[in-house]
């Protein structure tokens, strides 16, 4: 799984229970749960093997200990978040320049 869909993945989930409001939750208004998520999956080194829901889970599972161990420090996170946001930026800019999602598909 890769940045994108991890983020798609979790930014569809109603069910926000098995991880509330862990870290920033807003900036500037926008929802920052699911790419604080997905960032500290992609730190936590198991998110390119994660194929399920249930993997995902494991893969921020595994982050977020190391963060609480202290192994990943604020900095590193918010490293993570920002390259999270800057993926569907990307993203969508590129929807756009090839005419919108639809025009994809």
């Amino acid at each position: 799984m890769d940045l994108l869909e991890a983020h798609g993945r979790l930014a569809a989930r109603t069910d926000r229970s098995v991880f509330p409001k862990l870290l920033v939750d807003s900036r500037d208004g926008r929802d920052m749960w699911p790419a604080c998520l997905a960032g500290l999956a992609s730190l936590s080194g198991w998110l390119e093997d994660a194929r399920t829901e249930a993997d995902l889970d494991e893969a921020i599972e595994h982050g977020l200990a190391l963060y609480r161990m202290e192994v990943l420090d604020d900095e590193t996170v918010s490293d993570a978040v920002n390259r999270v946001i800057a993926a569907v930026v990307l993203w969508g800019d590129n929807m756009v320049t090839m005419g919108g999602i639809n025009a994809v598909n």
